[in-house]
């Protein structure tokens, strides 16, 4: 994973074998195409440390939707704001790899429609029937200041002040906000 978030994926499968320490044909032994090693890469740095309980937590209505959110991002952070984490990311998806789209739409959909649906009983006490895609591109908006904070900080290697987690907690309430009834000037006399 070190290679790739520091290559591309534009690098040999020699050039791997060499940062490795290894032979070529010792990797072809385990992946016949790079695109199977890259797919087992992805799987091993992603979908392996989904938290299978990231749902239930989501889910839990006793506790606040704002609690539930920054719970979630908590855990989510401490998978997520790791080097290799952004730089494969964002890499895989430059080459259009299609394992990373399969990853966005198998584990993120299913996220963001809890999300949904919480933000949507929170505010109306009602179930909601079906997720829109404007639900999902808003919750899309949420997600993205946290990524492109890790960008900032993993790709273009900037500093970025405070902590990780204080970031995501303020743009949690800062989101939330938008979903109190707006404020109505009084009418004029």
């Amino acid at each position: 994973m070190r290679f790739f978030a520091e290559n591309g994926f534009s690098g040999t499968i020699r050039d791997l074998a060499s940062f490795m320490g290894v032979s070529s044909p010792l990797i072809f032994r385990y992946f016949r195409t790079k695109e199977d090693l890259i797919t087992a890469a992805v799987e091993t740095l992603y979908v392996q440390k989904i938290d299978s309980e990231w749902i239930n937590m989501l889910s839990d209505r006793s506790v606040s939707i704002e609690q539930r959110l920054k719970r979630f991002y908590r855990s989510y952070i401490l998978v997520s704001d790791d080097y290799r984490w952004i730089r494969v990311a964002v890499g895989a998806g430059l080459a259009n790899f299609p394992v990373m789209k399969e990853y966005l739409n198998s584990f993120m959909t299913p996220i963001f429609d809890r999300i949904a649906k919480e933000l949507h009983f929170a505010r109306t006490g009602e179930e909601m029937e079906k997720v829109s895609q404007e639900d999902r591109e808003l919750l899309w908006h949420l997600h993205s200041s946290l990524v492109y904070l890790l960008i900032r900080k993993h790709i273009y290697r900037s500093t970025v002040t405070g902590n990780t987690v204080g970031h995501m907690d303020r743009s949690i309430h800062h989101f939330l906000q938008g979903f109190v009834p707006p404020l109505v000037d009084p009418p004029a006399e």
